[in-house]
């Protein structure tokens, strides 16, 4: 989201690129969680990642659980 990336976390260091694939467990843990539900909203509709994650938006956006 943004903010810095403390010292003590892999140096620094990080290589980001999450990908498509927060609507399962945004959906599953419920939406308290605001920095998950602004990337989830942002990267909306997710396709695929060519991996074994597709199309997370249309099988878990909204899904009430």
């Amino acid at each position: 989201m943004g903010a810095a990336i403390p010292s003590w976390l892999f140096g620094g260091s990080l290589k980001l690129g999450l990908g498509p694939i927060t609507e399962v467990g945004y959906n599953h843990l419920g939406h308290t969680m605001s920095n998950t539900e602004a990337l989830t909203l942002r990267q909306r509709p997710a396709g695929p990642d060519g991996l074994f994650v597709s199309w997370q938006t249309l099988s878990h956006a909204d899904d009430p659980q």
